[in-house]
């Protein structure tokens, strides 16, 4: 397993692109700008044994996360995979988990969008960490775009819109996510994972917005 360090990288810092030293190319003010945050989220009543979030949802990690989300701009990907990786390294959860998985997108928005971004961080994660991934959740049913929803309409939104797939039975989980509003989504997930008779779930979001909405 990779030990916790910087990714191949080279042309100076993505943003600024100072020649210094970098951590998964970013070089130390981009990276404190960025909003680190490296920590775990507290939600009392949650089904995810535990939840971390890399970043704050700050306005530079929001420029960027856009550009990679919406804009195709996947070389983002291993960049922020790469901080996920050493928080997952940080608190130990590779040594509590079997696999890796993922949110998984409409298949019209994902074809739309060509990709899906949550798995892209998997993908990245795993190929840095050398871990397991299974697509281990797949949609039941479309529903309405999370922005703009308040927190019990995300919940209302999201019901029952996953189910487990594959096998399950038994194994303890990493659900990795890109951002965290509310957290319904997670919730969503660890609650079609346990149904499917997974023994645990803990989550991994690359960010955490700036206040938990009820």
């Amino acid at each position: 397993m990779r030990r916790k360090g910087n990714l191949f990288h080279r042309g100076g810092c993505y943003i600024c692109h100072q020649d210094v030293d970098l951590t998964h190319g970013l070089c130390p003010h981009c990276l404190a700008s960025m909003g680190l945050f490296g920590q775990e989220v507290f939600r009392p009543g949650s089904l995810l044994e535990r939840t971390y979030a890399c970043f704050s949802y700050s306005d530079l990690l929001k420029k960027y996360f856009h550009l990679f989300k919406f804009q195709h701009k996947t070389y983002w990907a291993p960049v922020f995979a790469g901080f996920m990786a050493d928080c997952i390294l940080d608190r130990g959860l590779d040594k509590k988990i079997d696999q890796v998985t993922y949110i998984p997108m409409e298949k019209s928005r994902e074809r739309k969008r060509g990709y899906n971004q949550s798995k892209l961080l998997a993908e990245k994660i795993v190929q840095i960490l050398d871990m397991d991934l299974a697509t281990c959740l797949e949609k039941t049913r479309p529903h309405k775009a999370q922005v703009g929803l308040r927190g019990w309409q995300r919940r209302t939104n999201l019901k029952d819109s996953l189910q487990a797939q594959g096998d399950v039975e038994g194994k303890s989980l990493l659900l990795i996510d890109d951002i965290m509003t509310t957290g319904a989504t997670l919730e969503e997930g660890a609650r079609a994972l346990k149904a499917g008779g997974a023994k645990a779930v803990y989550g991994l979001v690359l960010a955490v917005s700036g206040g938990i909405q009820k």
